[in-house]
């Protein structure tokens, strides 16, 4: 018989394969890195077991986008921009622009303005596509007939 973690363990796998998939599928993908952060992890506690799925903030972002804030972007703002300029490669329309000031253009309307999603390069729907009602119903069914069915044995064993 299956345990609660074996169901869990299984989704585990396909939820971060589907999320991968959908990142790629939608094209966005510029380095890698987001899809590579995607990760889980079954957590035992007691009698409690749970799926966890773990990845880097921008897969969050590439879901819902991010609200402005009032600093210019922080470091870890401009090292993202930084990549992703270096990876994609976005080429600014007037040449007299550096790397280094177009990286600091995109940086501080991300910081004034935010990002929505969706928009014309990211319709969204990145993890809700993947984990949906849909997919918590069948873990749930898959987690109850793996309790009814510890339940019948032991009832089974004690008769």
């Amino acid at each position: 018989m299956q345990t609660i973690g074996e169901v869990l363990d299984k989704h585990g796998a396909r939820i971060v394969k589907g999320l991968q998939k959908s990142i790629e599928s939608k094209g966005l993908t510029a380095t890698g890195q987001t899809a590579k952060s995607i990760q889980y992890k079954i957590v035992e506690k007691g009698f409690i077991t749970s799926l966890e799925i773990l990845a880097n903030l921008a897969l969050l972002v590439l879901e819902k986008g991010r609200g402005p804030n009032v600093k210019s972007g922080g470091g870890g703002l401009k090292a993202g921009i930084e990549t992703w300029v270096d990876a994609k490669p976005i080429i600014p329309y007037d040449p007299k622009i550096s790397k280094k000031q177009l990286v600091f253009l995109i940086t501080r309307k991300i910081a004034k303005e935010g990002i929505k999603v969706p928009n014309r390069y990211n319709k969204g729907k990145v993890i809700s596509d993947v984990i949906n009602d849909k997919l918590i119903d069948q873990i749930v069914k898959e987690v109850i007939n793996v309790n009814i069915g510890y339940f019948v044995d032991t009832v089974k064993k004690a008769i």
